[in-house]
């Protein structure tokens, strides 16, 4: 069969997410934050430096944007901005901690349908202080109050640990008592400010043990309540009868399926990485270099994509798990980070040798 040759090829095209950190900028101080978010020693770039970023994301068709921070309500122009990213029929979300959130900004995101992630640990003051400061929750209840009010759709972002995994049943029933439409799970990471403490915040063993029993309790209680748990309950859905992973006929490799393969995140300094926990292998900046060649043919991504070739069962404890052909392993970049290993046994998983978790 001889070539045709298309005379209109379709444009390359940009991962399909971004996670944005518009700056490193912070009104908090979490005791985990993946950016390292300050009110005194941050870096962000100049408005007209993140306009130019916009239109990098637009010329290659980037079709979902993710304003992050720091915490981006801290810009002045963060209106703007938002504004600028969403020509073109761009889906833009937006995270906040949510104590910025005034009558102003919350009829702003709900004019414009925004989906707006707050962020809540605890049902109650107590349990959410322990990782976001003192004070938070009311500010964040009043946020999420004044959003739902103004037609914005609100998803609650859990950092899950051992202090608040007690506590899950309570922030969905907040959530719903709230009116919220969506409630994500996720599961933490050892990365900036979390790095080295991944002992004090990972859950224990009968934690991980509860996890299915908890998302059965969630599902009969509120049934209206979409809940994003794909993280948080990686291990302890397979095997299980609804559990969505199709069994293939080989083993996994360690990074199929996974969302580091098609998002990307770029920090407050405009550097691009598959995902914030593979901050170790960058692809570049997005003011300096071509995106679609950072992506494509960094050393960063022929680092990962090396990696994305390698079989799950090179993991120790995987080559004879009944689940490798489900099973990716885990995140690398935890592996990565908790034992200087790529391929090292994710600490959550209950079938490996690293559960409960060890140190190096």
């Amino acid at each position: 069969m001889h070539d045709v040759a298309i005379e209109n090829p379709p444009p390359k095209t940009a991962p399909f997410g971004v996670l944005w950190s518009v700056t490193q900028r912070c009104n908090l101080n979490c005791k985990y934050c993946h950016a390292s978010g300050s009110s005194t020693d941050f870096f962000e770039l100049p408005y007209e430096d993140l306009k130019k970023i916009a239109d990098i994301l637009h010329r290659v068709n980037c079709r979902n944007i993710v304003i992050n921070g720091g915490e981006p309500l801290t810009r002045d122009n963060i209106f703007n901005l938002i504004d600028y990213v969403r020509r073109d029929d761009i889906r833009v979300a937006i995270n906040t901690n949510g104590t910025l959130v005034d009558e102003k900004a919350a009829k702003f995101f709900g004019d414009r349908e925004l989906v707006v992630g707050v962020s809540i640990d605890g049902p109650n003051e107590f349990i959410n202080s322990i990782t976001r400061g003192s004070g938070t929750l009311k500010k964040a209840v009043n946020a999420v109050k004044l959003l739902v009010k103004h037609g914005a759709i609100v998803n609650i972002l859990v950092d899950v640990t051992r202090f608040n995994f007690d506590y899950i049943l309570g922030i969905c029933r907040l959530a719903d008592k709230l009116g919220v439409e969506i409630v994500c799970l996720q599961d933490f990471h050892p990365i900036g400010r979390g790095e080295g403490r991944y002992g004090d915040f990972t859950l224990t063993p009968r934690q991980e043990k509860s996890i299915l029993r908890t998302m059965t309790q969630i599902a009969k209680r509120f049934p209206d309540l979409k809940i994003n748990q794909e993280g948080f309950a990686y291990w302890a859905t397979l095997g299980h009868p609804d559990d969505g992973r199709e069994k293939k006929m080989e083993p996994n490799l360690i990074c199929e399926g996974k969302s580091c393969q098609r998002g990307m995140y770029i920090d407050a300094h405009g550097h691009m990485y598959m995902c914030p926990s593979l901050w170790m292998i960058p692809l570049g900046n997005v003011l300096e270099d071509d995106i679609m060649d950072a992506w494509e043919n960094s050393e960063g991504s022929k680092i990962f994509r090396d990696l994305g070739e390698i079989p799950v069962t090179k993991i120790p404890g995987c080559a004879d798990c009944e689940h490798n052909r489900q099973c990716c392993g885990g995140c690398r970049g935890d592996a990565f980070m908790l034992y200087g290993d790529w391929l090292a046994a994710h600490p959550r998983c209950p079938y490996g040798p690293n559960f409960p978790y060890k140190k190096k």
